[in-house]
């Protein structure tokens, strides 16, 4: 547990040495649920009927995400076509916006289907895409999964804000403080 946590913390370090706060679409660190809310339209994807872009809350137990849903069977499954902006037109698998306990977007996680990846080796198109993406995303860290159960594979793109984070960390650590020492 002590060995998953220090790594844990030495990644959120090494990207706290790129990271002053992120960009994407419009979307800043910082702002409120709310106001990504209104960036994303949230509104509308997610009122359309039965079909929505937002993944249900049934799916996930955490309020504080938000999921986009941009793939495959879910899409087919939950999303009205007739709408689109430029989230819904965004070449990514899902995107998910985390936020702190007092609704601060901390983190946004951007994943990425791999293109034509092989499990011995990687192909032109794939390292193409793993350079584009490193080369918008600077200051993200990007992780590359392996190959999961479905056979598909993916790129992660993750921003993170440190200064949000750390804040959020110490305001929770101090909660938990208080109740231990009572």
């Amino acid at each position: 547990m002590k060995k998953n946590l220090f790594c844990f913390v030495i990644l959120l370090i090494a990207i706290g040495l790129f990271a002053e706060g992120f960009e994407f679409l419009g979307i800043r660190s910082g702002m409120t649920k709310e106001e990504v809310k209104k960036v994303i339209d949230y509104d509308k994807l997610s009122n359309e009927g039965s079909y929505s872009w937002i993944k249900p809350k049934s799916d996930f137990d955490n309020n504080n995400v938000i999921h986009l849903i941009q793939h495959g069977d879910a899409k087919e499954n939950y999303i009205d076509k007739n709408y689109v902006n430029k989230f819904t037109e965004y070449p990514a698998y899902e995107i998910q916006f985390l936020y702190t306990d007092d609704n601060i977007l901390w983190k946004i996680q951007i994943d990425f289907e791999r293109s034509e990846y092989t499990e011995k080796s990687f192909t032109i198109d794939s390292i193409s895409q793993l350079q584009a993406l490193e080369s918008s995303f600077p200051n993200a860290e990007i992780i590359v999964s392996d190959i999961d159960r479905n056979f598909r594979s993916f790129i992660y793109v993750i921003l993170i804000d440190i200064d949000v984070f750390n804040e959020a960390v110490t305001k929770k650590m101090n909660e938990y403080l208080i109740q231990y020492k009572e």
